[in-house]
Order: C-alpha cells, then sequence, then structure tokens
C-alpha cells in the first residue's frame, strides 16, 4: 500500500497550483529523509552498487579503473580460417633432462607484446592469452600406436603435455613472471628429472600432446593398465590462459611480455608436492618416446593486457 495519501490528479479536470502542491506536500512528506544519492538512480547508474564498502558502509564492489591496456595479434591462421592457413609453425621437443624453452616465434612478432607498462604501488596487472594448435605432425593420423610402451606403468596413466608459459622483460631481461618456475629444480626421481611444483604454475598454459583411449578400464601386472586402445591427437583447438599480478612494492617497471614453449613435460609427485616435470628422453618412466620425435604445430597467437587500479 502506498504510503502516500493524497488522491491522484483526475484526468480531465483542470489543475491549480493548489492541488499540485497538496498533492506533492504528501510525496515529501512520505520522502524525507529516506531518499538521498545512494537509493535513487542517476541516469541509469546505480551509485549504490559501485560505491566501495569501506567508504559507503553498504554492501557493494569496488570500483576498478582501467590504466593502460596493450593487445598483439601475430597474423597467423589455422588452416579452418576462411582466409586460409598462414605462417602455421611447427616446434619440436627437446632432449632432456634440462628444460629448453624457446619464444614462440612465428607470425608477425611472435609471442611477443613489447609496451612499456608502470604497475604503480597498489595497481593490478592481467595478461590474457591464447594460442591455437594445429596439429601434431608427427603422427599421420588422428590416433596412433607408437607412442610409449605397450605397458603404462601408472595407474593412473601419465599424460605428456607442452607448457607454454608467460615471462616479462625488465631492464632488457628476460624472466619468469611473480609465481612462475623456470622448471629447472632438480626432482628427486629415478631417473632424475628437472620441473617445477604445480604451487608455482601461476602462468602456465598446459597443451595436452593427447588422450590416451582404452578398450576397457582393467588393470593388469601390478596395477599398470594394459589394455590401452590408442593415443589420439588433439588437434585443431584454441587454448587460452590468464594471469594476475597485485604490486605490493615500489612502482615497477615492465618493458613488455612474452610467451615461450617446451615439451614435453608430464604430472608427477615427489615428497607429496605434485609437479610438472621435463621429459628426460631416457624412456625410464615406462612411457616417454624419443624426445626429438614430438611436434607441435601452432598458428593465432593472442596476448592482452590490462593495467588496473581500485579507485
Amino acid at each position: 500500500m502506498s504510503t502516500i495519501g493524497n488522491k491522484n490528479v483526475v484526468k480531465g479536470t483542470l489543475v491549480t497550483a493548489s492541488d499540485l502542491n497538496h498533492k506533492f506536500s504528501g510525496v515529501t512528506t512520505a520522502t524525507t529523509g529516506s531518499l538521498d544519492n545512494l537509493n535513487v538512480r542517476s541516469e541509469a547508474i546505480d551509485c549504490n552498487n559501485i560505491k566501495a564498502p569501506s567508504t559507503s558502509g553498504h554492501a557493494s564492489i569496488q570500483t576498478i579503473v582501467l590504466k593502460d591496456i596493450g593487445v598483439h595479434d601475430n597474423g597467423s591462421r589455422p588452416s579452418a580460417d576462411p582466409s586460409g592457413a598462414v605462417a602455421l609453425t611447427t616446434y619440436n621437443s627437446t632432449v632432456g633432462p634440462d628444460p629448453a624453452p624457446v619464444p614462440i616465434s612465428h607470425g608477425s612478432g611472435g609471442g611477443e607484446l613489447i609496451k612499456s607498462f608502470v604497475i604503480e604501488t597498489g595497481q593490478m596487472i592481467r595478461v590474457h592469452w591464447q594460442v591455437w594448435v594445429e596439429d601434431y605432425p608427427q603422427h599421420g593420423s588422428e590416433n596412433w600406436n607408437t607412442f610409449g610402451a605397450s605397458t603404462i606403468g601408472f595407474t593412473p596413466p601419465v599424460y605428456p603435455c607442452w607448457p607454454v608459459w608467460l615471462q616479462w622483460r625488465q631492464s632488457g631481461v628476460w624472466s619468469e613472471v611473480a609465481g612462475q618456475t623456470d622448471f629447472t629444480d632438480t626432482i628427486p626421481l629415478a631417473p632424475p628429472f628437472k620441473g617445477g611444483p604445480t604451487t608455482e604454475t601461476a602462468a602456465t598454459m598446459l597443451i595436452p600432446h593427447g588422450c590416451l583411449y582404452y578398450a576397457s578400464n582393467t588393470a593388469g601386472g601390478s596395477g599398470s593398465y594394459t589394455s590401452r586402445s590408442a593415443w589420439h591427437k588433439e588437434a585443431g583447438r584454441m587454448y587460452r590462459a590468464s594471469w594476475n599480478y597485485v604490486n605490493t612494492g615500489a612502482d615497477l617497471t615492465i618493458e613488455g611480455f612474452r610467451l615461450v614453449i617446451d615439451g614435453l613435460y608430464h604430472p608427477a609427485t615427489s615428497g607429496n608436492q605434485a609437479q610438472i616435470v621435463h621429459e628426460n628422453g631416457a624412456g625410464g618412466d615406462n612411457w616417454s618416446p624419443a624426445a626429438t620425435d614430438n611436434q607441435i604445430q601452432l598458428a593465432t597467437v593472442n596476448i592482452a593486457v590490462l593495467l588496473m587500479e581500485q579507485d
């Protein structure tokens, strides 16, 4: 029920100043002290919802201001693009045990976004990227049976992958961004591997080299899966990832960002710590192929950088 008791002006009657004053005196009485800039919309903007809790005391969101932006497109296109394939490039896996990442370099500018960003204290920077995987050229068919041993000696089996991770440039030197390992830690496994803990993979995108298909899920031997059907390559797909960093220290100048790739890697556990380790090519883990047998073909690479702060 309305809290304003005055009757509305009747259609077709002559309205006088006294009639209008009588009507709106009721509106004034009902709303005095209850309407302000926090509960009245102004130009379709809900003022209350964009007020910060620390300044208004109301439950709401923080106001985020975009300070700078940078974007990169390497110009490469997959075969599925209407204009046809452009600048497809194949990257080869490296012989271990030491990781040997290479910058993504195909197309125009490769996987580099060269632009200076000054991240002031309290500001946040976000980087989003996507990479199109065109194919795994060493495998001519969609399914193949030449990858790994006939028995996978793990339960569940380990799957090989290609890490793509983010680096930034400071004072002309490229290094891993905050929270990102370079995968050079020595992992105490047999045979020894190099890698890094999953807790330090904040800027890592993992691209699977293939998925293992089984005729059945029966385990044999000492917990090993023996009914493997075939490896299936996951080609013709876009993979996406993102990373963010809040600067709590002194102002930080970043001269650009780039993506690097290496392979093959696989998951492992050491000391109750999940790891991602570089395949050493020795076959000691019972599934490894020769390291130089593996390839991945990439096309489109996009990078977007957003520098933001709370207002």
